[in-house]
């Protein structure tokens, strides 16, 4: 990936990939078979060309894909703490991921390389349908929408 994309998807399950600057869909509309895709849960990695998807459902809601190939690489396997449908989620760093959502209403980060949960927030007053960071540190400050309210949050350890 040598130019900039953009990603756009839906609950329809259907990911068109755009180039920067032009309106319709390069090659080909690309399809990434199953996200269920309902908010800011789409993301790039620039380093590997993989991308992340969220999604609001009950399994397989974390997922990993080629970004040449439009294959699944593997399924983030679900949290050992219980289920969480999925409104956001973001590349934090070569080495992780941060994502959020409801019913557990958490947020948490993933290690990926063991694919297990390093850091979470939870017992949130509703679920978690925004997170962003700055990516600017080993140790980036996150920020989590819940309800009204933005929680920033900032590791103590190297993330």
């Amino acid at each position: 990936m040598t130019d900039s994309h953009i990603l756009s998807g839906l609950y329809t399950k259907n990911t068109r990939i755009y180039k920067e600057k032009q309106k319709i869909p390069i090659k080909k509309e690309i399809y990434l078979h199953g996200p269920h895709i309902c908010g800011d849960a789409l993301d790039i990695d620039p380093y590997n060309n993989h991308i992340l998807t969220g999604s609001w459902r009950k399994k397989d809601v974390l997922q990993i894909w080629d970004f040449s190939s439009a294959e699944k690489i593997k399924d983030v396997p679900p949290d050992p703490m219980g289920h969480t449908q999925l409104y956001c989620c973001q590349w934090l760093g070569r080495d992780s991921i941060l994502c959020g959502g409801s019913d557990l209403n958490l947020a948490k980060v993933v290690d990926r390389g063991t694919l297990s949960t390093i850091g979470q927030v939870t017992d949130l007053p509703q679920g978690v349908y925004c997170c962003d960071h700055d990516n600017n540190s080993s140790r980036p400050v996150m920020a989590i929408g819940s309800l009204k309210q933005i929680f920033l949050i900032k590791p103590e350890k190297r993330v």
